[in-house]
């Protein structure tokens, strides 16, 4: 259990926090925070949120998953290897690690996201805490063969998942959803890209399809910020040239295929829920530094990580820059609805 004493604002003092709160649910503030920074926040802002959130997870209480400090530590050689400028060195340091890609879901995709999160700001600390988080909470949602197999059931989601209805589903964990979820008779309610080759394009599509059909879902949010983390491992480790490519045959193939499940089983979980409903004339914002900006404001933690996802993908080639633009501002849009 984390003790009372007060906390420096300092973002490596937030980091080194214990990442969940009291009943295993993530502790959100260091992704929020490093998000907060890249967005070019104000520092009057980010201290404020930070003072918020600190007092909110004090109250609830912060705890390590069992054995998360050992992996921090065990993960320290690879996390600056993963950083290396030299390209076979990283690649090396990817062997090392890359058993952790089955359970890449685990904690509804937290390990993964503040994993892209160390990657991207090149910070080998959170490289390692994103690996440890990761080993930690693990969650392998389909074993052997049966991953990812099934008919062919179209380029988009459709048709009711064979699930429980919404009314019981609702208030579980995201864990438990994806859980009951992988479960299914159906595999190609899993698959809903059908037999098409697995590229990132192509996942990126499915994961943006599901942000904009239910914005206010965690389920739905964590697939983009998931396949963000993703992308961001790619880029490191293999490059990030061609998102057109197939990536069953390439280093992360694993990691891929791991993604794929579980983007396909966020798909099956919502199709149990509506769509949502946005009012009409929602105010369009005219540009991403606009939209980035809004996000901050709105003082929901989701916001700013999605849109600073979004941005990131488009500024790696994985969606277009209209696309991001369009999910983003659904995600604003459904704040500001249950906000009023």
């Amino acid at each position: 259990m984390c003790s009372t004493r007060v906390v420096s604002l300092d973002l490596e003092a937030i980091e080194e926090l214990p990442p969940e709160l009291t009943g295993a649910l993530t502790f959100h503030l260091p992704l929020e925070l490093a998000a907060l920074e890249l967005a070019g926040a104000d520092p009057a802002v980010i201290a404020a949120r930070t003072r918020r959130r600190l007092a909110e997870a004090y109250a609830e209480g912060l705890v390590d998953p069992p054995l998360y400090r050992w992996a921090v530590d065990h993960y320290r050689s690879a996390a600056e290897g993963l950083l290396h400028d030299d390209p076979q060195v990283r690649r090396a340091a990817f062997g090392a690690v890359r058993p952790l890609g089955d359970g890449l879901a685990g904690a509804a995709f937290h390990g993964l996201i503040r994993l892209g999160y160390g990657l991207w700001r090149r910070r080998a600390p959170e490289v390692a805490r994103g690996l440890a988080y990761l080993r930690c909470r693990r969650q392998v949602l389909v074993a052997g063969d049966d991953r990812g197999q099934g008919d062919a059931v179209g380029d988009q989601p459709g048709g009711p998942a064979p699930l429980p209805g919404a009314d019981e589903l609702d208030g579980l964990t995201v864990f438990d959803l994806m859980n009951i979820a992988a479960g299914c008779e159906d595999r190609a309610a899993l698959r809903p890209w059908g037999q098409q080759p697995l590229t990132v394009h192509r996942l990126a599509a499915a994961a943006l399809s599901l942000a904009a059909r239910n914005p206010s879902s965690f389920v739905a949010v964590h697939t983009v910020t998931g396949l963000h983390g993703l992308s961001e491992l790619h880029r490191c480790v293999d490059g990030l040239d061609d998102v057109h490519a197939p990536v069953s045959n390439g280093p992360l193939a694993c990691w891929w295929d791991a993604y794929a499940t579980a983007l396909g089983t966020a798909h099956a979980v919502l199709a149990s829920f509506p769509r949502e409903g946005l009012p009409a004339g929602t105010a369009r914002l005219d540009s991403s530094e606009r939209m980035l900006a809004a996000a901050v404001a709105s003082g929901e933690t989701h916001d700013v990580k999605l849109v600073l996802a979004l941005q990131r993908l488009a500024s790696l080639g994985v969606v277009s820059v209209e696309d991001a633009m369009r999910v983003g501002m659904v995600k604003l849009a459904a704040t500001e609805c249950r906000a009023h």
